[in-house]
């Protein structure tokens, strides 16, 4: 029977992925101080023309909200921060398809993962299967996340991600 399960998509952390999230947030968080001063603009206005009630308590909670948006948001550039490069973090959740069969073992065959890095899948961990973590492009020897060239990786370091991370 196929049934359809959640996968978790990871990425590896690197400078770039870093960048791009920073980049990210702090276009939102530009975003939002527009919304913010268009409020305020907008607040301005309906008190210089004595207006209260309702109308100003709404512009005065999205205000209030926007606010506290932004501020999750510098939290969350704070976070990114101190990311440390070839760290795994989960970035969503995408449907697949499992075939399951009497006798699987349950949690087995809803362990699902995806690990990608800079665009590329990197590995496929599924629960009930053995994966093998590709690595990443050839770096320099010593750099974090650096992968070892096939030639000289011995059969140790081409391990089943089985019991980390859910795998």
């Amino acid at each position: 029977m196929l049934l359809f399960r959640s996968v978790t998509v990871k990425s590896r952390v690197t400078p770039g992925l870093k960048e791009e999230l920073a980049r990210d947030i702090q276009e939102e968080i530009r975003r939002l101080d527009l919304e913010l001063r268009a409020i305020e603009e907008e607040l301005a206005r309906r008190r210089a023309l004595g207006a209260k009630g309702e109308a100003v308590a709404r512009l005065e909670k999205e205000r209030a909200d926007k606010a506290s948006r932004r501020q999750s948001l510098i939290k969350n550039l704070e976070d990114i921060a101190g990311l440390e490069i070839g760290q795994e973090v989960v970035r969503g959740q995408v449907q697949g398809l499992v075939e399951v069969k009497p006798g699987d073992i349950w949690p087995e065959v809803l362990a699902a993962e995806i690990v990608i890095e800079d665009g590329v899948v990197l590995a496929v961990r599924d629960g009930r299967s053995f994966s093998v973590d590709l690595g990443r492009k050839m770096r320099p020897q010593g750099e974090p996340g650096a992968a070892q060239d096939p030639a000289t990786q011995d059969a140790g370091g081409l391990e089943g991600n089985r019991g980390k991370e859910g795998g």
